[in-house]
């Protein structure tokens, strides 16, 4: 423990996401639900790598993802030359004992991405701000089941 944590060892503070912390247990012990889709297959993927889970889960994630495309850029020609993708993940911890609904919420973020005349070096631009926005609401839901695993996770 460095000396700038010393002060705080003798409170009693533990990290929330340490090897002892209280997110690290429940955060193993969520399964994710099955994808359906490109995007879903993308963002549990990323989950997995972030909550690792081992052994008998005791809460499911649950999860509906929805994106939509805006036109962020526009030539005086009316040509548009970047768009912002949104996403939104709204979530649920459900308790497998009882089915019981454990915590939910959302979370959402956007990825920005060119669009050229080329239609291949388009999709393919398009494609990476998918994956991107994917790595970025995972990251935002690990967090969010992060700081209120103490409320949720038993």
């Amino acid at each position: 423990m460095g000396l700038a944590a010393l002060p705080l060892a003798g409170c009693g503070y533990q990290p929330a996401h340490g090897t002892r912390g209280a997110a690290s247990a429940a955060l193993g012990n969520i399964r994710i639900q099955d994808p359906t889709d490109e995007a879903a297959f993308e963002l549990v993927e990323q989950l997995e790598r972030r909550l690792s889970g081992e052994g008998n889960p005791t809460h499911e994630l649950r999860y509906t993802i929805s994106t939509n495309r805006r036109r962020l850029a526009v030539t005086e020609e009316e040509i548009t030359t970047g768009y912002n993708l949104n996403g939104r993940v709204d979530f649920q911890i459900v308790d497998l004992r009882d089915q019981s609904i454990a915590t939910q919420g959302s979370v959402s973020n956007f990825s920005t991405y060119s669009a050229t005349a080329n239609t291949v070096a388009a999709r393919a631009s398009e494609r990476d701000a998918r994956r991107r926005l994917m790595v970025m609401l995972a990251d935002d839901l690990t967090a969010r089941l992060i700081a209120t695993a103490g409320t949720w996770a038993t």
